[in-house]
């Protein structure tokens, strides 16, 4: 799919075009995501403000993106660290592996 296709969606209460992203399902499933998200901020309010419950949602995507980049970066750091722990394993065995015999 080109990245100018859209499919009509409603988020919140309005339906809007939204960008296909992977796929229609993936695009589905996200929608949903942000739907979820802004019934939950609406549940926890005391009153009804659209635009606000939307801001909070956009807050709350970025703090969650900010959180599995920080993770990712972690995972990444610690498989750096194993994977020269396993180069110094072998520089090891090679070298005090004994020398091959014709």
């Amino acid at each position: 799919m080109s990245p100018r296709d859209k499919i009509q969606l409603k988020v919140g209460s309005l339906p809007l075009p939204i960008p296909i992203y992977d796929d229609e399902r993936t695009t589905r499933q996200i929608v949903k995501q942000v739907n979820d998200r802004l019934r939950q901020i609406e549940d926890e309010s005391e009153r009804v403000d659209t635009l606000a419950f939307a801001l909070q949602a956009a807050v709350a995507f970025a703090a969650d993106l900010h959180r599995a980049r920080a993770e990712h970066a972690e995972e990444n750091k610690d498989i750096l660290v194993a994977l020269h722990a396993i180069v110094e394993s072998l520089r090891h065995i090679r070298d005090h592996a004994p020398a091959p015999t014709d």
